[in-house]
Protein backbone atom coordinates (compact mmCIF):
# COMPACT_ATOMS: atom_id res chain seq x y z
CA UNK A 1 0.00 0.00 0.00
CA UNK A 2 2.77 2.25 0.62
CA UNK A 3 4.10 2.13 -2.53
CA UNK A 4 0.85 2.96 -4.34
CA UNK A 5 0.90 5.99 -2.20
CA UNK A 6 4.29 6.80 -3.59
CA UNK A 7 3.12 6.39 -7.08
CA UNK A 8 -0.25 8.81 -6.40
CA UNK A 9 2.34 11.48 -5.44
CA UNK A 10 4.03 11.43 -8.76
CA UNK A 11 1.24 11.60 -10.89
CA UNK A 12 0.73 15.72 -12.01
CA UNK A 13 -2.45 17.06 -11.14
CA UNK A 14 -3.95 17.40 -14.71
CA UNK A 15 -6.44 20.53 -13.46
CA UNK A 16 -2.87 22.26 -12.29
CA UNK A 17 -1.97 24.23 -15.67
CA UNK A 18 -1.84 27.96 -15.59
CA UNK A 19 -5.22 28.70 -16.19
CA UNK A 20 -6.61 26.98 -12.92
CA UNK A 21 -3.69 27.71 -11.01
CA UNK A 22 -5.08 31.21 -12.23
CA UNK A 23 -8.51 30.52 -11.24
CA UNK A 24 -7.96 29.02 -8.15
CA UNK A 25 -5.91 31.54 -6.39
CA UNK A 26 -8.14 34.16 -7.56
CA UNK A 27 -11.37 31.93 -6.18
CA UNK A 28 -9.69 32.02 -2.47
CA UNK A 29 -8.18 35.10 -2.66
CA UNK A 30 -11.37 37.25 -3.81
CA UNK A 31 -13.27 35.69 -1.01
CA UNK A 32 -11.69 37.37 1.90
CA UNK A 33 -12.19 40.63 3.52
CA UNK A 34 -7.94 40.97 3.30
CA UNK A 35 -7.74 40.89 -0.75
CA UNK A 36 -5.14 43.54 -2.45
CA UNK A 37 -7.05 46.35 -3.87
CA UNK A 38 -7.33 45.56 -7.40
CA UNK A 39 -5.85 42.47 -7.31
CA UNK A 40 -4.25 40.19 -10.15
CA UNK A 41 -2.57 37.32 -11.05
CA UNK A 42 -0.61 35.52 -13.50
CA UNK A 43 0.72 32.50 -14.39
CA UNK A 44 3.11 31.36 -16.68
CA UNK A 45 4.93 27.34 -16.23
CA UNK A 46 3.73 27.23 -12.70
CA UNK A 47 4.91 30.64 -11.69
CA UNK A 48 2.53 32.82 -9.98
CA UNK A 49 3.11 36.88 -10.20
CA UNK A 50 0.32 38.71 -7.76
CA UNK A 51 -0.58 41.98 -8.55
CA UNK A 52 -2.29 45.09 -6.44
CA UNK A 53 -2.22 47.18 -3.63
CA UNK A 54 -2.00 46.19 0.34
CA UNK A 55 -2.94 48.02 3.05
CA UNK A 56 -1.26 45.89 5.78
CA UNK A 57 1.78 43.37 5.29
CA UNK A 58 -0.29 40.98 6.94
CA UNK A 59 -2.51 40.94 3.91
CA UNK A 60 0.75 40.11 1.71
CA UNK A 61 1.76 37.73 3.70
CA UNK A 62 -1.80 35.98 3.32
CA UNK A 63 -1.89 36.56 -0.38
CA UNK A 64 1.72 34.96 -0.89
CA UNK A 65 0.40 31.81 1.24
CA UNK A 66 -2.54 31.43 -0.63
CA UNK A 67 -0.80 31.12 -3.63
CA UNK A 68 1.88 29.02 -2.24
CA UNK A 69 -0.55 26.49 -1.27
CA UNK A 70 -2.18 25.99 -4.33
CA UNK A 71 -1.81 22.96 -6.17
CA UNK A 72 0.88 23.33 -9.29
CA UNK A 73 2.49 26.41 -8.31
CA UNK A 74 6.34 26.09 -8.57
CA UNK A 75 6.92 29.64 -7.53
CA UNK A 76 5.46 33.06 -6.03
CA UNK A 77 6.67 36.38 -7.12
CA UNK A 78 4.91 39.21 -4.97
CA UNK A 79 4.14 42.31 -6.58
CA UNK A 80 1.68 44.10 -4.82
CA UNK A 81 2.50 47.77 -3.93
CA UNK A 82 1.69 48.97 0.31
CA UNK A 83 -0.55 52.15 0.66
CA UNK A 84 -0.76 53.07 3.98
CA UNK A 85 -4.60 54.88 3.67
CA UNK A 86 -3.79 57.13 6.74
CA UNK A 87 -0.72 59.04 5.15
CA UNK A 88 -1.53 57.87 1.61
CA UNK A 89 2.55 56.64 1.74
CA UNK A 90 2.88 54.19 -0.95
CA UNK A 91 5.97 51.87 -1.98
CA UNK A 92 6.69 48.97 -3.65
CA UNK A 93 7.26 45.63 -3.06
CA UNK A 94 10.38 44.47 -1.11
CA UNK A 95 10.79 41.78 -3.55
CA UNK A 96 10.41 44.29 -6.32
CA UNK A 97 12.61 46.86 -4.63
CA UNK A 98 15.20 44.11 -4.42
CA UNK A 99 15.01 43.19 -8.28
CA UNK A 100 15.84 47.04 -9.03
CA UNK A 101 19.01 47.54 -7.13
Amino acid sequence: MPAVASIAHEIPDPTADDDHIRDRILLAVNKTNWRPIGFEVTVRNGIVHLHGIITTDEARQATIVAAENTAGVKKVRDHPWFVDTWSGFYAESPEDIKAAS
